[in-house]
């Protein structure tokens, strides 16, 4: 079992990726080591990724972000998030997220919650919880 942080942006709010995640950690613009390695996933929707690759990608350090159609935008990106959060860098970095659209914070125990960008920023409103 791992964790993950995934998000999946709407049309309207892809340009607002860079508020919350560093330029660098964007595959398509980055000249980072990462992102010329993971540059090939570029176009490709998240679900026609292997499983595998997809299970690695959810559990590095930092953040997945796929755009509206689930083309993958950036893995493993540091999200900026606002001190005093009220639980661990993964629902933080799910919470500030949900601003682009659904959050998906995935506990390393097996728990699972999504959050939406209806709510007040610092509370945004849990779309689904699942607890094992």
């Amino acid at each position: 079992r791992s964790g993950g942080c995934i998000a999946v942006m709407k049309a309207r709010t892809k340009k607002k990726a860079s508020d919350y995640v560093n330029a660098r950690d964007l595959l398509a613009t980055s000249t980072e080591d990462k992102a010329r390695m993971l540059r090939h996933l570029i176009g490709k929707p998240f679900l026609s990724i292997p499983r595998a690759i997809r299970e690695e990608m959810a559990a590095l350090d930092g953040a997945t972000v796929l755009d509206g159609n689930g083309v993958v935008l950036t893995t493993g990106a540091i999200v900026r998030v606002k001190g005093g959060s009220d639980g661990g860098g993964r629902k933080a970095a799910a919470k500030a997220l949900s601003r682009l659209g659904l959050a998906i914070k995935i506990s390393s125990d097996g728990g699972i919650t999504a959050f939406t960008d209806r709510g007040p920023d610092d509370n945004p409103e849990i779309a689904f919880e699942v607890c094992v």
